[in-house]
């Protein structure tokens, strides 16, 4: 993990999108670093990039949680549901 001190503006408060939302630095004005696992302008939207971003087989629903589309389980969405997808 890359830890960056925040930009503070003249009056020292965070000059980012909702302060990066509590997953990333304040580099710059408008320009958030964010945590592993976490993108976005603000650093918001999870990645589930430990369980391979949930192999193209769901979404990534919260930070590392998948949730997979129908006829797929597993923690990261990597098993295929035989009996929900009929061609196994």
């Amino acid at each position: 993990m890359i830890l960056f001190e925040p930009f503070l503006s003249a009056t020292s408060t965070i000059v980012c999108p909702s302060s990066c939302t509590q997953h990333g630095a304040c580099v710059f004005p408008g320009l958030c670093i964010c945590q592993d696992g976490w993108s976005g302008i603000d650093c918001s939207v999870p990645t589930c990039t430990s369980l391979n971003f949930c192999n193209g087989n769901g979404y990534c629903s919260d930070y590392e949680v998948c949730t997979c589309d129908d006829g797929w389980l597993g923690l990261s969405c990597e098993v295929a549901n035989c009996t929900a997808r009929n061609d196994c």
